[in-house]
């Protein structure tokens, strides 16, 4: 791993890397909207434009690797919510209520949620 950049603590690995930009990602998400530009996240993380490039190919796979990374730690929250719950219909329910609650306002699930496949906005 290279030296320079990284606003001068360079990650010990890829996976830490790979973790502070989206780590960047999701701070212009939220204060951006999905909208962002892959020179703006390089510039919050103090890298190039090269070395975000060297792990994610544009801007919407930015956006869609962190769309995913708040998806997984979505699942977890609703399975700890319902961990508990032995009637299925009661889980069921619990986990729709629960979902429907803590999905407005995430602007990571919103962009996930807000995009066709064809990585146009729905409109």
């Amino acid at each position: 791993m290279r030296s320079r950049g990284w606003a001068g603590v360079t990650p010990a690995s890829d996976e830490e890397a790979i973790a502070r930009i989206l780590d960047a990602v999701d701070d212009e998400v939220a204060e951006h909207g999905s909208g962002i530009r892959l020179a703006d996240v390089a510039r919050r993380i103090g890298v190039t434009r090269q070395t975000v490039y060297r792990y994610f190919p544009n801007a919407d796979a930015l956006l869609i690797a962190s769309a995913m990374r708040a998806v997984g730690g979505f699942i977890d929250q609703v399975a700890d919510h319902i961990g508990g719950i032995n009637d299925p219909v009661t889980a069921v329910v619990e986990a729709v209520s629960f979902a429907v609650e803590r999905l407005t306002g995430d602007p990571q699930l919103e962009t996930l949620l807000a995009r066709q496949a064809d990585g146009e906005a729905l409109t």
